[in-house]
């Protein structure tokens, strides 16, 4: 039994991804978001700075444009006339991603929660790098921290905050803790083939062999074709 435990782990690692890739940026193409309230006499006079917005807007033009060195020098003193311009952050996490520098994007989402500390998105998506640098409690954390900051009704990334969390507890092989995840990835998205299949590796785990055989035929229900590998694998 343990070879064959030890064979899902290596499964998992190999098919199902422990995350998913940065959903689609915000891009801060023309609106500006820098702005200083001014009186004069009885009325406000709004006055908006263009440079950060102007830098961001050149540097994606160089991520498009494929530059991503110039892209992330541009987006990084954008982020010092404004670092409260969640944007800004995802136009330079994607450069990094793009230019397969992981250093620049643990940098990027560390300096990104030290100055917006209510989105969501961020933890997440901070999480996300640190499960892939394989520091899987600092994800966790940052995982709970989206959770924390999020509604239950707050389609449609929640679920994802959950299952990547229960993927990082898959990770350390505490599969209680990654089962409790996915239930809650479930819950809110009960189509979620990826959450099943994962479950199912968590459950082997847990020699819950009966409820791994049910939720890889529930993945593939939903989708996941290569659940059936699972099932004759294992529950044959």
């Amino acid at each position: 039994m343990q070879s064959s435990l030890n064979s899902v782990t290596l499964l998992f690692c190999s098919v199902i991804p422990c995350r998913f890739h940065f959903s689609l940026f915000l891009l801060l193409m023309t609106g500006v978001s820098a702005y200083a309230q001014e009186e004069e006499g009885d009325e406000i006079v709004i006055t908006m700075d263009n440079e950060a917005n102007g830098l961001n807007n050149q540097g994606y033009e160089a991520l498009e444009q494929g530059n991503y060195e110039q892209a992330k020098k541009l987006l990084w003193q954008a982020i010092a006339i404004d670092s409260s311009v969640a944007a800004y952050y995802e136009n330079l996490a994607l450069a990094c991603q793009r230019s397969n520098d992981q250093a620049g994007l643990l940098k990027c989402y560390a300096t990104a929660k030290k100055h917006i500390t209510d989105n969501p998105q961020i933890f997440y998506y901070s999480g996300d790098v640190l499960q892939n640098a394989k520091r899987y409690k600092e994800a966790i954390r940052d995982y709970d921290r989206a959770i924390a900051l999020s509604q239950e009704d707050e389609p449609p990334l929640l679920h994802l905050y959950y299952y990547n969390r229960g993927n990082s507890y898959l990770k350390l092989k505490q599969f209680q803790q990654a089962v409790n995840n996915y239930d809650q990835a479930l819950k809110i998205l009960p189509q979620h083939a990826p959450s099943y299949a994962n479950r199912g590796m968590a459950r082997y785990n847990l020699k819950n062999r009966d409820g791994a055989c049910a939720d890889w035929q529930s993945a593939y229900d939903n989708g996941y074709e290569p659940a059936a590998s699972y099932q004759k694998r294992f529950c044959q």
